[in-house]
């Protein structure tokens, strides 16, 4: 069944599913769906302190049937054998221009879309990035005000290149939905068999700091790599972030929530996670309440088999540890990055930043093979799997060694300067687990920065920082140059990229030679 999805490039299609399966799977005919999941008996789903959430005492009945419904489907989908669907848009009317130069990359820009001033940021991306010779796709998260999609499509209309993805899916925050939209596109940009060199995902809460001229150059040297960024090491909040993702396999409930499967503990959030039942806590930053369900219907053995897996390297990896502690300090720098080399490629799943430059081949992969199809089903029941989905099937690919070990992006954390608890308090809710805003007293050196995007930027937020940027960004369009005097200073922008990443990419390949001989 996989392998004939995988030829079909990842749809429902061509005899590999009943007329009446592909309704379902596809997953927007209520009525179809309604009736293949009929067969399957409503699950007992508690909250945090034990409570059935069917109760209508609670008030989350809507929520319980989302959770329901959204269960069934998962067993529906896992009897099957059957991988998160992606949606193809056909691409109908989208046409893109001649390249300046024969050896120009050809660019696929991916912008998701969601906040309220979604509209007014990706305008200033496709300003700053747009060329006739690239595609611009657009997904606009179903729960965006219905305002921003009709600015988008007003602004978008008379460019061919410029497309808004026909199926909009509701993205929920720390969840594989984060992901879909990005896997959407690329599975619509390979079944059109679109030439392009290069996929970029970009959000409503980035402001490009190159213009298309510069990313074009850049990129030209870089053809058949990758600009992923893969964590190393074990730092705490990496450590944590990975002991908690590792903990429990889950389903999404239609855009918010989640029901954690066949768990003895309430979700760890930090601290550790006492019984279900004692007061632990309700919910996971921006996803929403987490409720807790045991059946025997659904197994989700892939995410299951990948939880063994990545515990048996990090007992590897700490076997290997300990036998280096007892040899005592490497004897150079060498031997160092050798030994730490050794120690990751023991990791089984990899983490990283979400934002990603990838190259025409490597979308083929994720769209196409069947491999990549298999850790589709891992990461749909994993949490933040934004943050380790690309990372984990690139490694685990011929591709890994054409990575280069750098998203080009400027992102602050506010744990970067202790507890993150209070900025977030002072925000709000929806910016809970996420980077800290750029404001207008650091944007001039955001500005000056090697980056090809930097985030988060919000309006709503600091709207002086977003006039600052289109001043400065006004002038570089128009002047051409990266020396920018903006309100009496200099701006002199580093080169994409920077010192920093020459270096890292010669090391890169010298190892690869030496691999080599």
């Amino acid at each position: 069944m996989l392998a004939a999805i995988a030829a079909a490039g990842g749809s429902a299609v061509a005899g590999a599913l009943s007329s009446a399966d592909a309704a379902v799977y596809r997953g927007i005919e209520t009525d179809a769906s309604a009736a293949a999941f009929t067969s399957y008996p409503d699950a007992t789903m508690l909250d945090h302190e034990g409570r059935d959430v069917s109760d209508p005492a609670l008030n989350m009945s809507a929520f319980a049937e989302r959770c329901q419904t959204s269960l069934k489907r998962a067993i529906w989908e896992e009897e099957r054998g059957l991988p998160p669907h992606l949606y193809v848009d056909p691409l109908d009317g989208v046409a893109v221009g001649e390249r300046a130069q024969p050896d120009d990359p050809r660019i696929v820009y991916f912008i998701g879309v969601s906040r309220a001033s979604g509209a007014v940021i990706a305008s200033r991306l496709l300003l700053a990035l747009h060329h006739s010779s690239h595609l611009y796709l657009v997904h606009v998260d179903l729960k965006a005000d219905p305002a921003v999609y009709a600015q988008l499509a007003d602004l978008t209309k008379d460019h061919p290149n410029i497309r808004l993805l026909s199926t909009r899916r509701l993205v929920q925050w720390g969840a594989f939905t984060m992901v879909l939209p990005m896997l959407d596109a690329i599975a619509s940009v390979v079944s059109r068999n679109l030439d392009f060199d290069f996929f970029i995902n970009l959000s409503d809460a980035d402001m490009s700091l190159r213009t298309n001229e510069e990313v074009v150059g850049f990129l030209r040297r870089y053809k058949g790599r990758q600009f992923v960024q893969v964590h190393a090491g074990n730092g705490e909040w990496l450590q944590r972030a990975r002991n908690f993702t590792g903990a429990h396999v889950l389903v999404e409930c239609g855009g918010y929530g989640y029901v954690s499967l066949n768990d003895t503990h309430a979700i760890d959030v930090g601290g550790g996670a006492p019984p279900i039942g004692t007061g632990s806590s309700c919910c996971f930053g921006r996803g929403g309440p987490v409720v807790y369900a045991n059946t025997s219907r659904l197994h989700l053995r892939e995410a299951r088999a990948a939880m063994t897996a990545e515990a048996a390297s990090r007992a590897a990896m700490e076997a290997r540890e300990a036998a280096t502690e007892a040899e005592g300090e490497p004897a150079s720098e060498a031997v160092r990055r050798a030994r730490e080399a050794a120690l990751e490629s023991l990791r089984y799943l990899h983490t990283g930043s979400q934002w990603v430059v990838v190259d025409r081949a490597f979308c083929h992969y994720l769209a196409k093979d069947e491999r990549a199809m298999r850790w589709r089903k891992v990461f749909a029941a994993r949490f933040l799997a934004d943050e380790s989905f690309v990372q984990t099937v690139l490694m685990h690919s011929p591709f890994a060694s054409t990575n280069v070990n750098n998203n080009l992006r400027w992102i602050q954390w506010p744990q970067q300067f202790g507890d993150p608890t209070p900025y977030w308090e002072k925000l709000g809710w929806s910016f809970v687990g996420g980077p800290t805003v750029i404001n207008a007293t650091e944007a001039p050196s955001v500005f000056a920065g090697p980056f090809l995007v930097a985030r988060k930027v919000d309006p709503l937020v600091d709207a002086e920082a977003v006039r600052l940027y289109d001043g400065w960004m006004g002038i570089k369009l128009k002047n051409g140059t990266s020396r920018v005097w903006l309100n009496g200073s200099l701006i002199e922008q580093e080169p994409l990229g920077g010192w920093a990443l020459q270096q890292q990419w010669a090391q890169q390949q010298q190892q690869q030679q030496q691999q080599q001989q």
